[in-house]
């Protein structure tokens, strides 16, 4: 782990809960859901059952899971490679290294939303450890105490996957790779 790293981001994420959050999202009737998006909301609503927001809209973008700590918003977003309906691949890296997802993340962002992106397979094979990364940060909205985010990174670490390119997820939609979760 990078040090200079961390203390940027101690800083930046100090800064961020600061300002005034943004909390005019609203409830809408059934936005497109991923298939592992139900299993993890009930594990993550038997930890905020009073925080927990789904169905939600802010402006045009509906985050997968959103919870609300202190003033304070999470979009928890769930990454799958490519739709189970089309086929159509998404959430991938692009040529020039960036994210298909970067606006999506900007916009939240801009509007003092932190943002969470776990990989569909991390969800379902790791979904304790998924839920455990979303306490560590909601500890830390309630606290300030910057030890969450260390343990944050390290516990990160353990189901660290790589980003799947345009290629990838075509071939793992032409495999139908995520009916064998």
């Amino acid at each position: 782990m990078n040090e200079n790293y961390l203390d940027l981001l101690d800083k930046e994420l100090l800064r961020t809960i600061k300002k005034n959050k943004s909390s005019n999202f609203q409830r809408v009737k059934n936005p497109r859901e991923g298939s592992s998006e139900g299993k993890f909301f009930v594990q993550l609503y038997q930890k905020f059952k009073n925080e927990i927001k789904i169905d939600t809209l802010l402006d045009y973008y509906y985050p997968d899971i959103a919870i609300v700590i202190n003033n304070n918003i999470i979009d928890i977003e769930i990454d799958e490679p490519y739709t189970f309906d089309e086929k159509k691949e998404i959430h991938y890296i692009k040529d020039n290294g960036g994210h298909i997802d970067w606006e999506r993340d900007k916009f939240f962002l801009e509007n003092n939303w932190f943002v969470l992106r776990f990989s569909e397979d991390q969800v379902v094979k790791h979904a304790d450890t998924c839920v455990e990364l979303v306490l560590l940060v909601t500890q830390f909205l309630k606290t300030a105490n910057v030890g969450y985010l260390y343990d944050y990174l390290k516990l990160s670490e353990s189901i660290q996957q790589n980003q799947w390119t345009y290629e990838d997820a075509k071939y793992m939609a032409l495999t139908n790779s995520r009916n064998r979760k």
